[in-house]
């Protein structure tokens, strides 16, 4: 073992960072219920957060991202929850 290395005690972890929850407000939302976002990143981690919620059983398994470019815009999207089509 390195001597370089000490080891410590007894120290609490961390609170995990909830970036996603911060941001997008999936949990808050249902069936048919929208928010906007400026820039395709955006619009891309907000589905991807949608994603690691429902890995995660926070959010039914039946349900989907549907993402549009708002009409005269060109930057900012809009995504809405629904339902798979064979539902």
């Amino acid at each position: 073992m390195s001597d370089d290395l000490k080891i410590e005690k007894n120290v609490k972890v961390p609170e995990g960072r909830k970036r996603s929850e911060k941001y997008f407000p999936w949990l808050e939302m249902t069936l048919g219920d929208s928010f906007t976002v400026t820039g395709k990143v955006q619009a891309t981690s907000a589905r991807g957060s949608f994603l690691r919620y429902q890995r995660m059983d926070l959010i039914p398994k039946d349900w989907i991202v549907v993402q549009r470019r708002v009409e005269s815009t060109e930057n900012t999207y809009r995504l809405w929850i629904g339902i798979k089509k064979d539902h």
